[in-house]
């Protein structure tokens, strides 16, 4: 389904819209005979499909048409021993789900097989700003019930919760005083040194790459007068160039980002190379994950 072969129903999909899907939900029906071949306690068919998303997506991303994409864990057993770790991978436009939304509901299904919430999260990630996390407890809960892939409830692997959130899953989980379920993260399938560890980040680059994209494509193929003496770019055009994008960036996403600059070297030999090298970087918002409050009594007569 996810091959990066021409014809692979992903690459259809993708081609059908013109490069405008920038979420992707993947999920899979199994059939009653469905029997996975488990690698790390997982169907081995999921980390094929891991890789092939990301080979995908950074395909994609080339031709500036990027997007992320929710792979369900199928055929999780519940075990931890030796399970899958999506955070050792190198995937980082890829999100792992291991929430699950209840068993199948047609007639293959036999009633013991549950499915992913790709669904849920999907929506989630689509109402969500690219800077905010889909599991932000602002937001609300997720679903009012909820399994994890084996088909037992978050409270049933609470244990298991660290456990699987170091390794880079996104489940379901409670909190204290909260109903119902909140994601636990928005890991992406990558080491935590990664720039793109969290979907929150990936996501923001991906915005900020298309709209760099639009910014300049109606300068291509235009022509620049250059120095007449060095045959360099004059400095007021390059503070040009640079204001175009910095306007962009700022207009259309605001409070998703923290800062953005952008710097045009005038050292540059535009007549020989015909090629203009932009050098923009953003400064992300931070993620609050906890907060740390010391409480204690205070005796005014003490003092």
């Amino acid at each position: 389904m996810c091959s990066a072969s021409a014809g692979s129903p992903l690459r259809t999909l993708l081609d059908s819209t013109a490069g405008r899907i920038r979420l992707v939900g993947i999920n899979r029906n199994a059939p009653k005979e469905y029997t996975p071949t488990l690698n790390g306690c997982i169907d081995a068919d999921v980390i094929t499909a891991i890789a092939d998303a990301q080979a995908n997506a950074l395909s994609y991303t080339s031709q500036i048409a990027p997007f992320v994409a929710f792979i369900p864990a199928l055929g999780w057993n519940g075990e931890t021993t030796s399970l899958y770790q999506p955070r050792e991978g190198s995937y980082n436009c890829v999100s792992v789900v291991l929430a699950s939304d209840g068993q199948f509901e047609n007639s293959e299904a036999d009633g013991e097989l549950y499915s992913a919430a790709i669904g849920q999260v999907l929506g989630r990630a689509a109402k969500s700003a690219v800077n905010i996390s889909i599991a932000r407890v602002r937001d609300g809960a997720i679903a009012p019930t909820g399994f994890l892939m084996d088909g037992k409830t978050p409270e049933e692997h609470f244990s298991d919760w660290n456990l699987l959130h170091d390794a880079g899953f996104l489940f379901y989980r409670t909190y204290i005083g909260k109903n119902g379920y909140y994601l636990n993260d928005d890991a992406t399938a990558v080491a935590t040194t990664d720039d793109y560890n969290r979907l929150c980040l990936i996501r923001v680059i991906q915005k900020a790459l298309v709209i760099c994209y639009k910014t300049y494509i109606d300068e291509i193929l235009d022509s620049l007068n250059v120095d007449a003496e060095t045959g360099k770019l004059p400095q007021p055009l390059c503070k040009a160039f640079e204001q175009y994008v910095v306007t962009a960036i700022n207009a259309n996403m605001g409070t998703e980002i923290s800062g953005f600059t952008a710097f045009i070297n005038p050292d540059q030999d535009l007549i020989t190379s015909g090629r203009l090298d932009v050098q923009c970087k953003i400064v992300p918002t931070a993620l609050l994950k906890e907060i740390k409050v010391d409480l204690s009594f205070n005796n005014p007569a003490n003092n």
